[in-house]
């Protein structure tokens, strides 16, 4: 309920392997909620509690606090998944923000999860097969 944890790689009948958020392989495409622009969450092994938010060009609006949730734009993740908000924010990069976001969840003391299935997934992928041809 917090937010998102990761990607679940592998499960068997009872166990699932999971590739969180705070894994320096891990990405994920997630938008500003407040004006759609969407990025890359990557985690940079800093810190459990914060990640980093990239390729939002310099022209766009952004607030700390502003909310990020996921993009939708994968067939892994709907659109809409809480991630996290705008901790920070720089334009030190040329074209593009230097964004680091307070992640929802708690890794240090996370238990339970919810395991969300895209239902839609094989047919997301099969547009993109018709249209890479």
């Amino acid at each position: 309920d917090q937010g998102l944890v990761g990607i679940v790689l592998e499960s068997s009948k009872n166990y699932s392997t999971v590739i969180p958020v705070i894994n320096r392989n891990f990405r994920l495409s997630a938008k500003i909620k407040s004006n759609n622009y969407a990025g890359i969450i990557v985690w940079e092994g800093d810190s459990p509690v914060l990640a980093s938010l990239q390729e939002i060009p310099y022209h766009v609006s952004l607030h700390k606090g502003d909310t990020i949730v996921t993009s939708g734009f994968s067939a892994i993740f709907p659109e809409g998944i809480p991630v996290g908000t705008i901790e920070s924010f720089t334009l030190e990069k040329g074209n593009f923000y230097d964004i680091t976001i307070r992640l929802f969840t708690t890794f240090q003391n996370l238990f339970h999860v919810n395991v969300i299935r895209n239902y839609y997934r094989e047919e997301q992928k099969q547009l993109e097969r018709n249209i890479t041809g």
